[in-house]
């Protein structure tokens, strides 16, 4: 049997852009959350021993506001979430200061290379998207952002132009988007789940994330390659703790992505493992053993705001909502103000049901 412990109430760092799903998990086994992020919501009030709302997640507003957390409360560590997949430099000055506990800022810099990535994935024998730095001069081609997430970086580029620093061309393959959900000590991997994606399309962001369910509808074969591939990328890169890839899947294979050297935003869809646990012990070199069957589906999304909102009135959440506006903020129309998720016997139904639900609590939030 896995232990779910921690030293009781061990204090523990977050940082990201939003630290909310980062500490209710690392409450679900017995730490005491001490997040800086740039959203402050409810329910990472609710779920931190204390909070710090920092306006971007550059050192001048970041370092301040861990400090002040972390005084005087002796912190075991700092984990990192979302928004510094370009900031290798960043990462580094925190660990100095924090001690990281994930992937360092060397690997960090190493994986979002794209360039290095994709050539790392030609040596192992994944199959991966071809990768340009200048004009494609035909479509078919992708603009990204080097350290993106969410997808809403991602838009079709314009044949006749060459990428700006810090972006680049990436082709245009067939496939269903998915994730690939693992745990990884540097030397070896292990998959703990794959999950199907969608997207929420708005006309300037087409390729923004929607949401996410579990189980996948992924074949056996095509589960058990991504396995090997998480493997491999590990080996290569010495990935540690939680991470996820992104990956196209289609009936026959995959076609993969990028890695996000960090744990993902689907630790919501299993709130039934101790995913906090096994990343901070992953990180220091022990794997968990594969993780129980989950019963039912589960699905997550993200809800946008179709209009500016003011919040200058308190919303009764429904309890299956999560990153919770607070009174007094302001969302600009195409800005998600909340999450969903929903439990149901297969995952279609999930699906539907949160779909549903990003719908009912917008119609509340705009009324």
């Amino acid at each position: 049997m896995w232990s779910t412990t921690s030293p009781r109430r061990n204090a523990v760092l977050i940082a990201g852009q939003s630290g909310r799903a980062l500490a209710q998990a690392a409450v679900r086994v017995g730490y005491a959350p001490l997040v800086a992020d740039m959203f402050a919501d409810d329910d990472t009030r609710e779920a931190a021993i204390d909070v710090r709302e920092v306006g971007s997640l550059r050192e001048k507003d970041l370092l301040p506001a861990l400090e002040a957390l972390a005084a005087e409360r002796s912190p075991v560590g700092l984990v990192l979430g979302s928004g510094f997949e370009d900031r290798s430099s960043l990462i580094a000055t925190l660990d100095d200061r924090f001690r990281i506990i994930g992937n360092d800022a060397t690997t960090v810099d190493h994986v979002k290379d794209s360039v290095a990535f994709a050539a790392a994935c030609v040596e192992l024998g994944l199959p991966h998207p071809a990768i340009r730095l200048r004009a494609p001069r035909e479509s078919g081609w992708l603009l990204k952002q080097e350290g993106g997430a969410g997808g809403f970086h991602i838009r079709p580029a314009d044949p006749d132009s060459a990428p700006v620093p810090g972006w680049y061309l990436q082709q245009a393959v067939p496939g269903d988007p998915a994730g690939v959900l693992f745990v990884a000590d540097r030397k070896s991997a292990r998959l703990l789940a794959v999950t199907d994606q969608w997207t929420d399309p708005a006309p300037d962001k087409p390729f923004r994330f929607g949401g996410a369910v579990r189980p996948s509808a992924v074949s056996a074969p095509v589960r058990e390659g991504l396995a090997e591939a998480v493997s491999l990328l590990t080996e290569k890169f010495g990935l540690r703790g939680l991470n996820s890839l992104d990956v196209l899947v289609r009936e026959d294979g995959f076609t993969v992505l990028e890695v996000n050297p960090r744990p993902s935003a689907t630790i919501d869809l299993f709130p039934d493992w101790p995913l906090f646990a096994w990343h901070v012990a992953s990180s220091r070199g022990t794997l968990p053993p594969s993780p129980v069957r989950l019963p039912r589906a589960r699905a997550v999304a993200l809800a946008y705001a179709t209009r500016d909102i003011v919040f200058d009135e308190a919303v009764a959440w429904p309890d299956w909502t999560a990153d919770r506006t607070r009174r007094g903020n302001r969302i600009t129309a195409g800005e998600p103000f909340c999450s969903v998720h929903g439990d149901a016997a297969t995952a279609e139904e999930a699906r539907a049901l949160v779909v549903e639900r990003a719908a009912q609590i917008r119609r509340v939030v705009e009324r």
